[in-house]
């Protein structure tokens, strides 16, 4: 079943030493419905991942969070070595306190050659896995996906790998048009 959330809660947090009030789950949720709308205006068309990570970041701009509070790909210690998730949004000394986003494009053509989607499968489910156990005030996987619809057994799997601490939004063409879908 899909879980359409409206998120409500107001977070009061510090960040960079300014006091206000964010909806932090509402800034990405929003972010991505204006990202969808403007997909099915043929207003957006990616060509690649860094494609959907611009937009997303341009869109969590607008909505008020001040350019030192976003970064792209900045370095988080995850055990030995340094991972470089797609969207940070915080203060980069409080990474506990931070909004994580990990984003994955599939275009129009990748099930074109034989095994790609299980590989991109594959290491959608690491990258979830391992964004479920890094630290972070909320966790974003965008999984957008412009090939063939994932099956539901396929979902299942990522939604597993996900727990319950990662929002996973898909971002799926069927008929023609880029539906969205939330699992909190």
């Amino acid at each position: 079943m899909v879980l359409y959330v409206n998120f409500v809660k107001k977070i009061l947090r510090n960040i960079f030493f300014h006091e206000r009030i964010r909806d932090d789950l509402m800034e990405v949720e929003n972010a991505v419905i204006k990202m969808v709308s403007l997909h099915n205006a043929k207003e957006f068309t990616p060509q690649q991942e860094a494609d959907v990570q611009c937009l997303l970041f341009h869109l969590i701009l607008q909505q008020g969070i001040r350019v030192p509070c976003i970064h792209a790909g900045f370095p988080i210690r995850y055990y030995e070595k340094w991972i470089h998730p797609d969207i940070v949004i915080g203060d980069p000394n409080n990474i506990g306190e931070c909004d994580i986003i990990e984003i994955k494009f599939m275009q129009k053509d990748w099930d074109s050659q034989p095994g790609r989607i299980t590989r991109r499968m594959e290491t959608s489910k690491k990258d979830l896995k391992r964004l479920s156990e890094i630290e972070g005030k909320h966790k974003f996987f965008i999984f957008f996906n412009e090939a063939r619809p994932l099956s539901y057994t396929r979902k299942k799997r990522l939604l597993e790998s996900a727990g319950k601490k990662v929002t996973l939004i898909f971002l799926e063409k069927k008929d023609g048009i880029l539906i969205s879908e939330i699992y909190p």
